[in-house]
């Protein structure tokens, strides 16, 4: 079973804005797909294939963990790997990233049997390049989001992710959900 932990974006105020981005960076004329309102988050660990006899084991590991909930400030449009070469566009966290971080190394901790670390660099992905069609344009417009203002949103959990790859994109689904308290 393909997994992940994530902070799922709930605060639809936040939401909206994103969907404002995506429409704009759609007008660039890249081949683009935004990535779904309720599919949003911010990814902790990518696990991949999983055994689903191992997901028990992966919750417990995960109910151990002890943070409070805490609010993240996204600001900014940015790309990976790099600005001249886009294959995913995000939001970053510019207050409170100290915050998902130690969320993030707590995860690694929790389920370092589970996989190798990673690097970790908060953000949020909202768009995906599906092809090299007017990236000229789609650089102009990153660029141009850059210090764009996004909001706050408030996160009181996270969550263990099964996702099932389908032609129309991937489809998302709670194994488990976790308190932040």
């Amino acid at each position: 079973m393909r997994s992940f932990v994530a902070l799922e974006l709930k605060d639809e105020g936040v939401k909206d804005r994103i969907a404002q981005l995506q429409r704009q960076l759609l007008k660039s004329g890249a081949t683009l797909k935004a990535v779904e309102r309720q599919n949003l988050h911010i990814t902790l660990k990518f696990l991949g294939e999983v055994p689903e006899t191992a997901v028990g084991e992966i919750e417990a590991a995960l109910r151990g963990i002890r943070l409070e909930p805490f609010s993240l400030h996204f600001k900014g449009v940015g790309s990976f790997p790099s600005i001249s070469r886009i294959n995913v566009v995000w939001v970053g966290v510019v207050e409170g990233a100290e915050k998902v971080e130690a969320l993030h190394e707590a995860v690694e901790g929790a389920l370092a049997p589970f996989g190798h670390p990673e690097r970790f660099h908060s953000h949020l992905t909202i768009m995906r390049v599906k092809g090299g069609r007017k990236v000229g344009e789609l650089v102009k417009s990153v660029m141009a989001l850059s210090q764009e203002e996004i909001g706050t949103a408030f996160f009181e959990s996270f969550q263990l992710k099964k996702s099932v790859l389908t032609p129309s994109g991937p489809v998302y689904s709670d194994l488990a959900t976790f308190p932040l308290r």
